[in-house]
């Protein structure tokens, strides 16, 4: 943008545009763009009248600039703002060493250059060796077809010729005036009309002057119009550069909250692993729970068994031995006591082959529930099974069917033991998605000191424990009342 403004005569403008760039070209590797823009600032500040800053920036060009044409071209360019200074001097030292130089005595376009520079210093110094120089530099580019360089040529030409031979300067003004008018040079289309002006008759200069001030009046027109265009041009740069960076923005925050949704899907996986892991480990601790219940309700069933045996069978054994040995049986009453005591044994071995066998949880559980409890009854006890028709047993699994089974058989036992009750009530109702069951009696209750009672009424709160349940004595000084609630 910088250059085409430069082209167009927009020296402010593409002043301020080059500065722009150098704050990104000097951060960047390119060290020829680099040092295109240092030479393209000199330029605009040469045209822009700032000589020392135009010298300032050519040597910073000259100074990066990677060939040697390349520096021989910064070299002329600052010989020629010297020219502009009227530092003839300096100027023309540097232009000598530079038509010395072998690259530009290599170089056609470099040379024509040089000696198109030198011819014009000495015009303007008045020393003879002008016309040689400025011919010597046309006719090289007139051998080159070098356009540009032929216009500049007969500019400086027609300068030179201008006070000198008017028809001669006209003849070269007017041909810089078609070359500038075929490479679409206005500006030195009007530097000819000028000069074709100036040496023309005023008659003749008529039709150039009017061609002067419509091509000025155009031009004038045109770089209005490209200014404002390049205004536009660098408004919509910046508004797209904005745009660019917005969405550069708006990209990183979606990276941000994509990883963010990672980070966080991480968590959830870690928490849910943990989840997992945790009711893992308390399945595992309740399965070991489950299964040293189990073991402790074995041991205590093995040790409740030795002890009925050791405290029943046993002893009842051993009397029956001693009375066998003591007694001869030569009268019935004999036979008959052996008999009883025989009867009495086998009564308390079933009774204890049917507290510890296996229990029918099928079907037919309810059943045999009432026909456990009804073994129970005597004619001085009473016992009321209550509602049990009214329980759906089979939502039970197997294993809370056991424990309610041997759990009111534990009750029964210990009250026929120690409670002297004459009446018993199992009810059994459902409610909150819970199994209640209310044991009841009128026995003497539970003593301070009655160690055995205790003992079996823990197993009992035990096993319901064991299968989430809850068991709580309400009564237990005038009578005995408990209550049991079991999840269905």
């Amino acid at each position: 943008m910088a250059e085409t403004q430069k082209i167009s005569g927009d020296y402010f403008g593409s002043e301020e545009n080059a500065t722009e760039a150098l704050l990104y070209l000097k951060n960047s590797h390119n060290q020829i763009y680099l040092s295109e823009a240092y030479n393209l600032l000199g330029i605009c500040y040469r045209k822009l009248l700032n000589f020392d800053k135009a010298i300032e920036y050519y040597n910073q060009a000259a100074k990066i600039a990677k060939d040697s044409i390349s520096k021989s071209i910064v070299q002329n360019n600052i010989a020629m703002v010297y020219f502009d200074k009227k530092d003839y001097t300096s100027a023309l030292k540097i232009l000598t060493a530079l038509n010395a130089s072998a690259i530009v005595q290599t170089n056609l376009s470099a040379k024509a250059r040089v000696l198109n520079n030198i011819g014009s210093i000495y015009q303007t110094i008045n020393n003879p060796a002008a016309l040689s120089y400025l011919q010597n530099s046309l006719n090289i580019r007139l051998k080159t077809n070098d356009l540009p360089g032929m216009l500049s040529g007969n500019i400086q030409l027609a300068k030179y010729y201008a006070a000198k031979n008017k028809k001669v300067a006209a003849s070269y003004a007017l041909k810089a005036y078609n070359i500038a008018t075929k490479i679409k040079n206005p500006d030195e289309r009007l530097t000819a009309l000028q000069i074709l002006i100036n040496v023309l008759p005023e008659k003749e200069s008529k039709k150039e002057a009017i061609g002067y001030f419509t091509i000025n009046d155009s031009l004038t027109k045109m770089r209005l119009k490209n200014k404002s265009e390049f205004a536009s041009i660098k408004y919509n740069s910046k508004n797209t550069e904005a745009e660019n960076l917005r969405l550069k923005n708006q990209q990183t925050q979606n990276k941000l909250q994509a990883q963010n949704d990672r980070v966080l899907k991480l968590v959830f996986v870690m928490i849910a692993c943990g989840a997992v892991a945790t009711a893992f480990f308390i399945v595992i601790v309740q399965r070991l729970k489950h299964k040293k219940a189990k073991i402790i309700e074995v041991y205590n069933t093995e040790s409740r068994i030795s002890k009925k045996i050791h405290d029943e069978l046993a002893n009842d054994m051993f009397d029956t031995m001693m009375f066998t040995e003591s007694l001869h049986f030569d009268t019935d009453d004999k036979k008959e006591t052996l008999l009883k005591r025989l009867d009495s044994v086998y009564e308390k071995t079933r009774d204890i082959s049917r507290e510890n066998s296996s229990v029918d949880t099928g079907n037919d559980f309810y059943i045999v529930l009432i026909e456990m409890l009804a073994r129970y009854k005597t004619p001085q006890l009473n016992v009321l099974p209550v509602n049990t028709h009214s329980v759906s047993w089979n939502v039970l699994d197997e294993h809370k069917k056991v424990t309610i089974y041997r759990v009111l058989q534990e009750f029964m036992v210990n009250m026929k033991k120690h409670s002297q009750a004459t009446l018993v009530v199992v009810k059994f109702t459902v409610a909150d998605k819970k199994l209640h069951i209310s044991y009841a009696d009128n026995g003497v209750g539970i003593k301070k000191n009655n160690f055995f009672y205790k003992n079996g009424l823990q197993n009992a709160e035990n096993r319901i424990k064991s299968i989430n349940g809850t068991i709580t004595f309400d009564d237990i000084t005038k009578g005995l009342k408990i209550s049991i609630a079991i999840p269905l």
